[in-house]
């Protein structure tokens, strides 16, 4: 009997804990996402055990999970590049060129 059904549930409990965390950080809260990449991982490696029918719907819903994962990772840079703004400008400094390359403009 396939777990096709209950591996699903979880990758889409894992999207939806990240786009919460992405709202939360969006709105300056504090997220901590140090149990994404496990969670990621142990999904992975259900959905390599299922039937390749079943794979193709799963492998379908990691990829919208990593879709989310990088939805967060853009805004955690973002808020990240805002601060070091920020302290530059109580230091009255310029930004310098590393924090510039480090944080480059998104297009």
């Amino acid at each position: 009997m396939s777990n096709a059904p209950s591996i699903l549930q979880a990758i889409e409990a894992l999207r939806d804990d990240i786009q919460s965390h992405l709202s939360l950080a969006r709105e300056g809260g504090v997220v901590d996402i140090s149990l994404f990449p496990d969670r990621l991982l142990s999904l992975h490696n259900r959905v390599k055990e299922e039937e390749p029918d079943n794979r193709e719907v799963l492998s379908v819903a990691l990829k919208e999970v990593l879709d989310a994962l990088d939805a967060l990772a853009a805004e955690i840079r973002l808020r990240y590049k805002e601060l070091g703004t920020r302290i530059d400008q109580i230091e009255g400094n310029e930004p310098s060129d590393a924090k510039k390359e480090k944080f480059p403009k998104e297009k």
